[in-house]
């Protein structure tokens, strides 16, 4: 294991667009994914309810929201190779700031307020390629989503990770490279990684009270992955929220065998519980 220096000075932050930048949103993004091959620059695109009463039942507000990464500081992250085209974007309005990576996480602490207020379900697949037209299909499957159910609006998103093509030392690898430091099928790690290069992370939540509530948005994490990229197949999830509508089996591929025989040999009683308990 080898161990770096990092920066103590990141420019990250949020930046928010109202539902009618959503063309140039996608294209942008569509852009920065396929040309991006700087380790030190990531980013995620929220669709989510930008409603400041939603917790109080106000009419849902649909926007989007990017959260800009760039460890090369602030200076660069404002330049042309960083996320200028990010803040002059019509509509744009940035809360970035410079902060150490204590600072980056302590950004998404109010997300705390929400842990057991909410009935939610989860479920995190992942991506090959981010193009503009899946970048359009986030937003229509979650508009969609809260007209049918506006309760939803409570705690529904649709969380796009960007994640990069080369490793730390710049060189070039293949696409994915961001799980598969150790190559793809891992043999050292129980779920065997992927070939997939970014995350598509999905929630959607709402207050106790609502059976046809729950079921929607149940219904909502089985079939959302499938609906957003038609490329989607049973194996492409990462194994950190898996429920009963993600089939295990297929996510750990050929390391599953081996993963149930190792729960059974150091924990027969299930206390830890997770996915193999019924094998």
């Amino acid at each position: 294991m080898s161990v770096y220096k990092y920066p103590s000075s990141i420019y990250c932050g949020q930046i928010v667009y109202p539902a009618e930048a959503l063309q140039d949103v996608a294209r942008q993004i569509a852009a920065f994914c396929s040309r991006c091959s700087d380790p030190r620059l990531a980013l995620h695109l929220y669709c989510l309810n930008l409603s400041m009463g939603a917790y109080a039942g106000n009419e849902p507000k649909a926007g989007l929201v990017i959260f800009v990464y760039d460890a090369r500081g602030e200076e660069h992250g404002r330049r042309a190779d960083g996320f200028k085209w990010a803040l002059d974007m019509k509509g744009a309005m940035a809360m970035t700031t410079s902060v150490n990576l204590r600072g980056v996480n302590q950004q998404f602490d109010s997300l705390k307020t929400i842990m057991g207020v909410t009935n939610t379900w989860q479920c995190g697949a992942t991506l090959f390629a981010i193009d503009e037209d899946l970048i359009l299909r986030t937003w229509k499957w979650s508009v969609d989503l809260l007209q049918k159910e506006p309760g939803l609006a409570r705690s529904t998103y649709v969380l796009v990770e960007v994640m990069q093509r080369v490793d730390s030392l710049h060189l070039l690898v293949s696409w994915g490279a961001a799980y598969q430091s150790l190559g793809y099928p891992s043999k050292e790690t129980a779920w065997p990684h992927t070939r997939n290069q970014h995350n598509l992370q999905l929630g959607a939540g709402r207050g106790p009270g609502s059976r046809e509530g729950d079921a929607l948005g149940r219904q909502a994490m089985a079939e959302g992955p499938y609906e957003i990229d038609p490329t989607h197949t049973k194996a492409d999830y990462f194994p950190n929220s898996l429920d009963d509508y993600v089939d295990a089996k297929e996510v750990f591929g050929e390391n599953w065998t081996k993963v149930v025989e190792i729960k059974k040999r150091y924990d027969p009683h299930n206390k830890l519980g997770g996915v193999f308990a019924k094998q």
